[in-house]
């Protein structure tokens, strides 16, 4: 994109006081050429600020050079936390992801094959992650489907976005069970790599730990033939770097994953988070597709920064759990109590509910006001920030 502006990922828009200052031991720490130091002016001792007064190796799992015997058998087990390429990922095709996909965890009272031409499915749905044994009869096509009531042509993308115990669960039992493997015996259209946790509150050797997890489990995945949907963790400038230096490297990705229902829930962060992928965006001088996690309530800050997007939650199937009914009235959504008799399928209320939650967000790419789902806080006001002229 020569000759436009461009974003600089130090500069935060509701930030635009902090530009990035970094903890006062980080010049002189040998993991920062990797790291890229913190941006945290409030730990003097940087990120190992807590491991030196307060260090406990028997109660700590973390990847940490002050526990020596784990932190070499963990770097050991990723082939070190140096910044290493990531290259030939396989890229998913995104023209088959809609604006809105539903998040699928079992067949709940459906009696009939659901008509969704694109559904999500959770890992943990599909795997024990304590064992790593497949909970379908077989890992095929069709027992997938059959399984969950899906016709037998419906596009299935497997999320592995989930709380630490299922992610790490996914690690510790990934090679020994062969789930990639079997994944990529399902006919999936894509699986989003584990959002392994970035932490503020512990040494960023567990971070690099973590990224490097990131890209090996994206490299197996493209070995098998399964496409892998890259999670966009990040807690600092260097992290959103790294991972323009990945897609730079790919470049028929385009295709990124990123999670709001954890450390973003907060709105002000997830706006940020947002912003900083449009920023990635503009870096790579390319479009991005986002799929977005559990990010409903960022939809218009959404729409506004990419051509494509998709949307991913689960509330039309609890919705229909709960005996609701949503329906779409001059824009604005509108649930309502749906009565059912005692043993009676749930399959029409739950197609209603999926269909009327797409047209939802359909409609949000054809008007310039978007009708917010539930009553949200009042965002705060964006700063001016510097841009930097490519």
């Amino acid at each position: 994109m020569e000759g436009q502006l461009r974003l600089d990922f130090d500069k935060r828009p509701t930030e635009s006081v902090r530009h990035a200052l970094s903890a006062v031991s980080c010049p002189e720490c040998r993991f920062r050429i990797d790291c890229g130091g913190l941006d945290q002016v409030n730990l003097f001792g940087g990120c190992f600020e807590h491991c030196i007064t307060k260090c406990d190796p028997k109660g700590c799992d973390y990847a940490c050079p002050y526990n020596k015997p784990l932190f070499v058998n963990l770097c050991r087990e990723v082939g070190g936390l140096e910044n290493q390429r990531c290259r030939d990922l396989m890229p998913a095709d995104n023209s088959a992801f809609p604006i809105y996909a539903t998040s699928l965890a079992h067949e709940y009272c459906r009696k009939k094959e659901v008509d969704l031409p694109f559904v999500v499915i959770p890992i943990e749905s599909l795997f024990s992650m304590k064992s790593g044994k497949c909970k379908l009869p077989e890992s095929t096509s069709s027992c997938l489907r059959s399984k969950f009531g899906l016709k037998p042509d419906a596009m299935v993308l497997v999320e592995c976005v989930d709380q630490d115990c299922t992610v790490e669960g996914f690690w510790q039992n990934e090679r020994s069970a062969g789930i990639i493997a079997q994944l990529a015996n399902m006919a999936l259209v894509g699986a989003t790599v584990p959002n392994f946790s970035y932490f503020y509150n512990a040494p960023r050797t567990q971070t690099l730990y973590n990224r490097r997890r990131s890209t090996i489990i994206a490299e197996r995945m493209s070995q098998a033939g399964l496409a892998p949907i890259i999670h966009l963790n990040a807690l600092t400038p260097s992290d959103w770097k790294w991972w323009e230096s990945v897609l730079s490297d790919n470049p028929s990705v385009n295709l990124v994953a990123k999670e709001f229902g954890t450390g973003l829930r907060t709105r002000s962060k997830g706006i940020d988070d947002l912003w900083r992928m449009e920023c990635l965006q503009d870096r790579l001088g390319r479009s991005l597709h986002p799929v977005l996690f559990s990010a409903r309530r960022y939809l218009k800050h959404a729409v506004d920064r990419f051509e494509r997007l998709t949307i991913v939650d689960s509330h039309p199937f609890h919705l229909t759990r709960s005996r609701r009914k949503l329906t779409i009235v001059n824009g604005k959504p509108k649930v309502v109590v749906h009565k059912t008799q005692p043993g009676e399928p749930l399959d029409d209320l739950y197609a209603h509910n999926v269909a009327e939650y797409s047209r939802y967000f359909e409609a949000a790419f054809a008007s310039t006001t978007i009708q917010e789902y539930a009553p949200i806080s009042r965002p705060r006001q964006v700063e001016p920030f510097d841009l930097e002229l490519t």
